[in-house]
């Protein structure tokens, strides 16, 4: 013999709905003849996707002077395509040399900025600069990597 388990279910009276959604802070409120109204709404919650910052400044721990200007920051900022074409020639650099012209790119600040950055400055630029490098561009890297992170491309 099986376990039947017996549900009863009651349904809510307009006061007990109301009071529901006052806990949740929705409005419920009986209209000018007392009534509850009989469509009720619960308190609506916004579930959003990661939202990518236009910008995150970076400030580095350690300043570097070049062409004269000071660099104690830098801002790390979305590409633009402009900026992509200006990148197009990366897959003869090596790996690191790529990864300094892509900063380079996502800052606006010159690539020798970039390759003088004290170690700790230059793997926290790169950690931040994970959201703001394109998902094709990460796609297309992986495909010319592969794997083993030498150029696929390459004899």
């Amino acid at each position: 013999m099986t376990d039947t388990k017996i549900s009863i279910a009651k349904a809510l009276t307009p006061e007990e709905i109301a009071a529901i959604d006052r806990a949740n802070d929705v409005s419920s409120a009986p209209d000018e003849g007392g009534e509850v109204p009989k469509t009720t709404h619960t308190k609506a919650q916004t579930v959003a996707k990661r939202v990518r910052a236009a910008e995150v400044t970076i400030q580095l721990e350690y300043e570097i002077e070049f062409d004269g200007k000071l660099y104690a920051e830098l801002t790390l900022r979305r590409l633009k395509g402009a900026d992509l074409l200006q990148l197009q020639g990366m897959s003869d650099l090596s790996e690191e040399e790529s990864q300094a012209q892509l900063l380079a790119a996502l800052t606006k600040a010159p690539v020798e900025v970039i390759a003088e950055l004290d170690v700790d400055d230059f793997l926290t630029l790169n950690e931040a600069a994970g959201p703001f490098i394109p998902k094709k561009f990460l796609e297309a890297s992986e495909m010319l990597t592969g794997a083993t992170g030498q150029n696929a491309q390459q004899p």
